[in-house]
């Protein structure tokens, strides 16, 4: 797992360390590992979070609570997809499983 210090992340995305750090408790969702020195690290997942973060204040102009509203929707649409996707798999499941039953019950009128 590659973890980013503060500096490097705030310099590469063009955002001052200060701004990071204050988004942190703005959000509580970016929350990068703290070493034993309590120095933060970046995940790339923490990083993709700034990201978005930054989109939605800086090039969409939202405000905190807008912003927050959007990443809270992201989420939602997230489960949503997960769960779709399980459904799919249970759906799957159950046809295959239907499929050995009526093998099993065309043997058993043969027979």
């Amino acid at each position: 797992m590659k973890l980013y210090r503060i500096s490097s992340i705030a310099e590469q995305l063009g955002i001052e360390s200060s701004t990071l750090r204050f988004w942190e408790k703005m959000f509580p969702e970016l929350c990068p590992v703290r070493t034993e020195r309590g120095q933060r690290r970046y995940r790339d997942e923490d990083v993709q979070m700034i990201r978005r973060i930054r989109e939605l204040l800086h090039d969409r102009g939202m405000t905190i609570e807008g912003a927050r509203r959007e990443l809270k929707a992201d989420r939602e649409r997230v489960k949503s997809s997960d769960s779709e996707e399980k459904t799919q798999e249970i759906l799957q499941q159950v046809y295959e499983e239907l499929l050995e039953v009526r093998q099993i019950l065309k043997n058993v009128v043969k027979e």
